[in-house]
């Protein structure tokens, strides 16, 4: 019966040891969740015809759990004010031109209102040192429509300054330009046509948290060090065993 509770004991201990470890080693953190763009300007633009609008970043070393996913909603209407149209906005690939992830942001006042952009909840990642485009579906003046009524979403150019738009530090903007549209387009698709004298067109934007991954010299220290670890630690055990 004692050596049966030990034996139980044992495998208990080792299942700790092994757990314990996967916890510290394997498990990434994230910081608090923050936008990927800040961007400072009153008012913006529209134009008749539907397109689609964003602009071109690098993600920085670390990996990135985008949260949210959210379009401009002019500051100087502020929060009580409420968006004309629903908009489809994603995260593409530059490479592949492949979507990674996608919602719509509704009409209206739904959505939060957050720093001049509506948002709504999105999970997925961007891998680290990776090229991406950010994009928005932007519906035009309807047929027949006289502007102002009813009131339509702009969006603005932001020219190659930093004092108009101010990325995360895990966020890098292209330095010649990287504005972004497809005219005539009103299903998200990957804008083709890139300004080189304007930093984006917003338009969209995101929040994400920053996933800490552990260096590759820990994993390391504890595939060399662990396995000695563990001798140690079922030695130590078995000399606690009770005689018979």
């Amino acid at each position: 019966m004692r050596r049966s509770l030990l034996a139980v004991r044992r495998i208990r201990n080792i299942s700790f040891f092994f757990l314990a470890t996967a916890c510290c080693v394997l498990s990434p953190g994230a910081a608090a969740a923050v936008k990927a763009l800040a961007v400072h300007f009153d008012g913006g633009q529209f134009e008749a015809d539907s397109s689609v609008v964003g602009w071109e970043f690098r993600t920085g070393p670390h990996p990135l759990h985008v949260v949210a996913l959210g379009v401009h909603d002019s500051e100087f209407t502020g929060p009580d004010e409420a968006l004309a149209f629903n908009h489809d906005v994603g995260i593409f690939r530059s490479d592949t031109q492949t979507l990674v992830g996608v919602a719509t942001v509704p009409s209206g006042s739904v959505a939060p209102f957050a720093d001049g952009f509506r948002y709504v909840a999105a999970s997925f990642i961007l891998q680290p040192n990776s090229d991406y485009v950010a994009a928005a579906t932007w519906p035009g003046i309807p047929p027949g429509v006289d502007f102002p009524e009813p009131v339509i979403d702009d969006y603005a150019f932001l020219p190659l300054n930093t004092a108009f738009a101010i990325p995360a530090s895990e966020i890098v903007l292209p330095a010649s330009g990287g504005a972004r549209q497809e005219n005539s387009a009103s299903d998200l698709q990957f804008p083709s046509f890139r300004y080189d004298d304007f930093v984006a067109i917003v338009g969209p934007n995101f929040q994400f948290e920053v996933l800490n991954i552990p260096e590759p010299g820990v994993t390391r220290w504890f595939a060399v060090f662990g396995p000695a670890l563990l001798f140690g630690f079922l030695r130590r055990n078995r000399s606690r065993r009770l005689p018979g």
